[in-house]
């Protein structure tokens, strides 16, 4: 296991005041929830490797994952830095990873020519989506 960058430590905070009135829907900006890794970020063309939530996404996962608590969003950093990541299309990583016995997915797309990284879902995931990411997408890291 590679010990946690800093800012990727500072980001995760998610009993933070601030990120929690995020994922209510009571403060508007993004939110940093991540850092890719070098490697990563190259492999996908992005300049920033700042992983934020948006607002809009913030809303999407309360209504279509209602499960997912303010401390699963620490899992996105754990997915990016010992799960398996692919890169679907030129813009976008699915990465996931098994904590406690539960397979967990995120997925990033890169933005504004690579300025912006976004989370645009996480939730808990199939072992068929797994196998279907292993099958069709590049492998970019992890396992």
């Amino acid at each position: 296991m590679r010990a946690p960058r800093p800012l990727a430590a500072a980001a995760a905070s998610w009993n933070d005041p601030r990120f929690l009135r995020h994922l209510a829907g009571a403060e508007g900006a993004d939110r940093p929830v991540a850092t890719l890794g070098e490697a990563v970020a190259r492999a996908i063309g992005a300049r920033s490797r700042i992983v934020r939530l948006s607002s809009e996404t913030a809303a999407k996962q309360r209504r279509r994952h209602p499960d997912i608590r303010p401390e699963d969003y620490a899992r996105v950093q754990r997915i990016l830095d010992e799960g398996e990541l692919f890169r679907e299309d030129t813009r976008a990583i699915i990465g996931f990873a098994k904590e406690s016995g539960v397979l967990w997915r995120a997925v990033l797309k890169v933005a504004n020519s690579g300025d912006e990284i976004y989370l645009v879902t996480l939730h808990r995931s199939k072992p068929r989506n797994l196998r279907r990411a292993r099958n069709r997408a590049l492998h970019i890291g992890g396992e």
